[in-house]
């Protein structure tokens, strides 16, 4: 990859309809969108109000009802609503949730069409086109968990920056992510090209070579001198960590392997010559690309990665580099 990748460009080159993060970030955005429900009722015996207010992320609507009033003499009550009015010969305690009718025997408010679920301030659907988020799930509009639920809800949407909210209604806010729905329903959590900063990474040296700059590269990293990350995953659901990039092998590489480790377990490796046939960069050798792609079996809420090799001799001598490396779960 060359200069001037931001995320959220359109696809990424390595990972076939991923959409990109901006350099180094590991949110799609700055700033997240958020859910939040509130709800409160005050009364008396003679009279009582209540109210019941939902919000959620992306525009959600909110249900407001009024409560009751009523004679302490005569226990009369009348019941009132936006649109409704119950037995004035009955009393009750007060509604709670958007267009509801109170129950003319008991007062008590009956479950009918409302414009927000009083407990997690998300709105009531029949259907996902009546949803800000786009997602109806038993009958109120919510956020899926991960980009997997999305793709598994709607198979026809495409790549791109959708909202999830990994621990679900009254948790954390939710966040955006960049989803590789041609993928099968990838959340990808990090990407960078390195033309900026090589945030996280220990050691993070950062170099140029062929015109690229990279994470490694000539007498940075080789023998005894690998690179680590650890990365947080959001508490986004899933069993699969997928890392993709490019691998630059600099100078007298004689059949030598670069490996990935996920927490310790080695998921990836490529021997090297690779070939590109010219040199690149560093001394006067024949230097060599390759692709990564790994997959390794994972759950936890954070990811290790450690780029390490089986050079045996100095860092003048043969060395490597990394690139373009993406992180995606599933």
């Amino acid at each position: 990859m060359r200069r001037g990748h931001l995320w959220i460009a359109l696809l990424c080159p390595l990972v076939v309809g991923c959409a990109e993060f901006t350099e180094g970030e590991t949110k799609a955005s700055a700033g997240l969108a958020s859910s939040a429900s509130d709800s409160g009722s005050s009364g008396g015996d003679t009279a009582t109000s209540g109210s019941s207010e939902g919000s959620g992320s992306g525009g959600m609507t909110s249900g407001t009802s009024a409560g009751v009033t009523g004679d302490p003499s005569t226990s009369a009550a009348t019941i009132t609503t936006s649109t409704t009015t119950s037995d004035p010969e009955t009393s009750g305690g007060p509604i709670t949730s958007g267009d509801t009718t109170g129950d003319p025997t008991t007062g008590d408010p009956t479950t009918g069409d409302t414009t927000g679920d009083a407990t997690t301030g998300e709105p009531t659907c029949g259907a996902n086109a009546e949803c800000p988020s786009g997602f109806c799930d038993g009958g109120v509009c919510k956020n899926k968990l991960s980009c997997l639920e999305i793709h598994m809800n709607d198979g026809a949407l495409g790549d791109g920056i959708y909202t999830i909210d990994p621990d679900g209604p009254g948790g954390a806010p939710p966040i955006e992510i960049s989803c590789d729905m041609g993928g099968g329903g990838y959340s990808c959590v990090y990407f960078n090209d390195f033309e900026v900063d090589a945030d996280g990474w220990m050691p993070a040296p950062i170099t140029t070579c062929d015109g690229d700059k990279i994470l490694g590269g000539y007498d940075k990293l080789g023998e005894n001198a690998p690179t680590k990350r650890t990365f947080d995953l959001f508490g986004i659901p899933h069993t699969t960590v997928r890392v993709t990039g490019e691998f630059w092998a600099i100078d007298s590489w004689d059949g030598e392997e670069l490996m990935l480790l996920l927490d310790d377990s080695k998921i990836w490796s490529q021997s090297c010559g690779c070939g590109v046939n010219k040199n690149l960069c560093g001394a006067a050798w024949w230097d060599g690309k390759a692709a990564i792609n790994a997959l390794g079996d994972h759950g936890a809420s954070q990811a290790t990665l450690t780029f390490t090799s089986t050079l045996n001799e100095g860092k003048k001598n043969e060395s490597f580099g990394i690139d373009d490396i993406r992180v995606c779960i599933l």
